[in-house]
């Protein structure tokens, strides 16, 4: 199962310190080793680095403050993505409600949602 999951306000807080980053969310590191865990490709995004919307050496600052933040958390990874392509489960400030800030609660939603079933 592949899950992208946004970096600003749900991996790390979002605190006012941007360009910086904010301190790791609660549970975020445990959950991320538990989809790793569980055979979970885990993809991170995040408009902060996109191409889109950045001059190419603002996007490379911002690359490396993401890679080096999710080190310094240990959070696993296995990609960094500027755009959302398409997903399995979509974890996301913007979607996912207040209710599901707590990480054991996401998982769980992530487990009951699944992989997508492809019908042709």
């Amino acid at each position: 199962m592949v899950v992208y999951i946004d970096f600003d306000g749900v991996l790390f807080l979002e605190d006012g310190s941007f360009p910086g980053v904010g301190p790791p969310i609660l549970g975020a590191a445990a959950a991320m080793t538990s989809l790793r865990e569980a055979g979970c490709k885990i993809v991170i995004y995040s408009a902060r680095a996109s191409r889109l919307i950045q001059p190419p050496k603002l996007r490379r600052q911002h690359r490396v403050r993401m890679v080096e933040a999710l080190r310094a958390a240990a959070i696993p990874y296995d990609e960094i993505h500027d755009l959302k392509p398409p997903y399995d489960v979509l974890i996301d400030d913007r979607v996912v409600t207040p209710v599901l800030r707590d990480w054991g609660t996401v998982l769980e939603e992530v487990w009951r949602i699944g992989p997508i079933k492809w019908i042709w």
